[in-house]
């Protein structure tokens, strides 16, 4: 006569199965979320570098037809400032939590001293952020560009 073993699940596996993932679902769960948070901060860092960059070759391509420097309004214009022209492509940054302030130097000479008949202007460009855990970062972006 064959006797077939039956295999079932005791009470004391699934009392192990149990205090098992009872002491390692709520570590990783843990582990996870902060891993988001740091991934989220990391996505806004690199926004505000891309963000930057755009804001920074507008400039660029304003700076070989028009002496942007030289008008202060040249950035908040409200119809004609760098700002206003810039709104829809900065829009999804913005909207993501960025802002951005641009300023320009006086004229600097290639040794980047001032002076008053040189060619270049440092310009900087600040990003502004909240991270995931309240704190306000801000990072600056310098380049030189010429004057026409």
């Amino acid at each position: 006569m064959h006797t077939h073993l039956r295999r079932a699940v005791s009470m004391i596996e699934a009392v192990v199965v149990v205090l098992v993932l009872a002491l390692s679902v709520p570590p990783t769960l843990g582990w996870l979320m902060d891993n988001s948070a740091r991934r989220t901060d990391t996505v806004q860092a690199t926004r505000a570098a891309v963000l930057a960059t755009l804001v920074l070759e507008q400039i660029i391509a304003d700076s070989t037809g028009v002496d942007a420097g030289a008008s202060l309004t040249y950035v908040s214009d409200p119809k004609t400032g760098l700002a206003a022209r810039l709104a829809a492509a900065t829009a999804p940054y913005t909207n993501a939590g960025l802002s951005w302030a641009a300023s320009m130097s006086s004229p600097v000479d290639d040794s980047l001293s001032p002076t008053t008949s040189g060619g270049f202007r440092v310009v900087t460009i600040k990003v502004t952020w909240t991270d995931t855990a309240g704190i306000i970062r801000s990072v600056p972006f310098d380049a030189v560009v010429a004057r026409p």
